[in-house]
């Protein structure tokens, strides 16, 4: 697609600015680009579409990672800025397509954790994954739950006064209710 002012900003507001992007964060960069070429900055870019220039410079930071990680990145196997910016940091182009080739093979993509180890620890980029998923317990299992906002700030207001982490709290919340759930269903069951 033939890109023009008007069609760029479209890509950028219509991917940026809802929860669910249409397009791969490649096709946003190029937008990006187009957009930076025309105004001549980021904070112009960044005005114009209503953003943040850190987040107009993530998005352009794709377009400097090496082309088989851009094609991952187009192809939707890795689809995270997040994920794009901590590929980024990683200084070595060896170890950024090994730490991206590993993340587009994981369901569990903490490229921080990865890179940490990558960097500071100087460990391999499959020791590093081997590090991560081994650090999961046996017979746990890993739930990702969204929150709003309001609900959020109570989990955390909790987990002060409670003096725990607001992941234990959440786990040890849910972990009542369900005890508390099946001996009501089980008590039910023997009326």
């Amino acid at each position: 697609m033939k890109l023009t002012e008007e069609t760029a900003l479209a890509i950028l507001y219509e991917n940026t600015h809802k929860k669910k992007r249409d397009l791969d964060i490649v096709s946003i960069a190029r937008a990006t680009e187009f957009l930076l070429n025309l105004y001549g900055s980021q904070r112009e870019v960044a005005e114009k579409v209503g953003l943040s220039s850190e987040m107009i410079r993530q998005f352009l930071s794709v377009l400097k990672l090496p082309i088989e990680i851009q094609h991952m990145v187009a192809e939707r196997e890795i689809d995270s800025i997040d994920m794009v910016k901590e590929l980024s940091s990683i200084r070595d182009r060896g170890k950024q397509l090994i730490a991206a080739r590993m993340l587009s093979k994981y369901d569990s993509k903490d490229i921080r954790d990865i890179k940490r180890l990558i960097n500071i620890e100087n460990k391999s980029v499959e020791e590093s994954i081997e590090i991560i998923l081994g650090a999961k317990p046996k017979n746990r299992h890993i739930f990702v739950l969204d929150f709003d906002d309001a609900t959020l700030k109570k989990i955390r207001e909790a987990s002060k006064s409670a003096k725990k982490r607001p992941a234990d709290l959440a786990r040890d919340i849910i972990v009542n209710h369900v005890d508390e759930y099946i001996r009501t269903k089980g008590n039910n069951k023997c009326d």
